[in-house]
Formats: C-alpha cells, sequence, structure tokens
C-alpha cells in the first residue's frame, strides 16, 4: 500500500477505536494497520507523530509513550 494511502487507512482506523470508545492507544496496539499495510512499525510511529503535531492534530502524545485519540470538532 503507498504512504499516503496507509497514512488514511491508519486515520480511518484511529476513527473506529475513538468510535469503540478507546480513547488511548500505543505503537505496538497498531499491528493490524501494520499487517494491512504492509508497512513496519517505524512507518507507524511516524505517522502517529505526524498526527500528533499541529492545531488540528487527531492525536496528543503523551509522556508515557501513548497517544490519546482526541477528534477535532468541526467548527
Amino acid at each position: 500500500m503507498a504512504s499516503e494511502q496507509a497514512y488514511e487507512h491508519l486515520r480511518g482506523h484511529l476513527i473506529d477505536l475513538y468510535d469503540a470508545g478507546i480513547e488511548v492507544v500505543r505503537p505496538g496496539d497498531l499491528g493490524d494497520v501494520i499487517a494491512e499495510t504492509g508497512l513496519g512499525y517505524g512507518w507507524v510511529r511516524k505517522a502517529l507523530g505526524r498526527l500528533s503535531d499541529g492545531p488540528d492534530a487527531m492525536l496528543r502524545k503523551t509522556d508515557r509513550g501513548t497517544y490519546k485519540i482526541r477528534i477535532p470538532e468541526p467548527a
């Protein structure tokens, strides 16, 4: 899977987790994303970092190596 397509797949997966009531994830929790995209653990870590940067970030990195899912509300 191409990197940008995998990135959108990861975003969708995180939204599904949030909708299921899961609010905190670790890179190690996303093995299914790695399997489905064919990209490695390092790519997932970088993508999570990308998703936790900027004013519209959907993740907030904690000091424990986890990410809190926070879906921005439309303005």
